[in-house]
């Protein structure tokens, strides 16, 4: 493997680390990786995971959840919320960011939070925000917020998957409402006869 190959390959796996500890910041977690990368000894316990905390808050994937959990942690900690002089982001200044790269915002009416233990595969996420944007626009138009009348989820899955993975996104539905809609749904499922439908 070259020099080249062998640095892209490390960088990777750093990278998949950290957005792992961005989506769900631990104490463990945080430490462990702290003395993975030989950082000094912490001054204090809670130092690598405030580190993760401030970082999070620098990350142009943050969603509006996870910057307010990042900024609400490290206020309760007694940190401050800036990185080597650097702001944390806020849902406007992100998406303004992200727009100048030519991504798609994380705030307004769309939400991208993850619903089970890990976000969407990267190979669909511009995909689904477009569609999210479009379903949006299709049911509500211009109208904003609780304004809106129409809420809708978008579930995506690869064919001959065994894992159960599936990607989500929504127009701002509460997660626990659709956690209790999914568990309804199961329930309706698990208590049908089978139905073999022909097309």
């Amino acid at each position: 493997m070259s020099e080249h190959k062998r640095r892209e390959k490390q960088l990777k796996a750093y990278l998949a680390e950290r957005d792992a500890l961005f989506h769900n910041p631990n104490q463990a977690g945080a430490l462990a990786h702290w003395k993975k990368y030989g950082y000094p000894a912490p001054v204090a316990p809670s130092v690598p995971l405030a580190v993760i905390h401030k970082a999070r808050l620098q990350w142009l994937d943050a969603t509006d959840a996870m910057l307010q959990e990042s900024r609400e942690w490290l206020e309760e900690h007694a940190y401050g919320t800036d990185l080597r002089g650097a702001p944390p982001l806020t849902p406007e200044t992100r998406d303004a960011q992200r727009k100048e790269r030519g991504q798609l915002p994380l705030g307004g009416p769309l939400m991208v939070e993850q619903l089970g233990d890990g976000p969407i595969e990267p190979k669909y996420v511009e995909n689904m925000q477009a569609i999210a944007q479009v379903l949006n626009e299709t049911f509500n138009g211009d109208l904003k917020g609780k304004d809106r009348p129409t809420g809708f989820v978008l579930l995506v899955f690869p064919f001959g998957d065994t894992t159960g993975r599936c990607n989500f996104i929504s127009n701002g539905a509460d997660r626990r409402d659709i956690i209790t809609l999914f568990k309804e749904m199961i329930r309706r499922f698990e208590g049908q006869p089978e139905v073999k439908g022909r097309a």
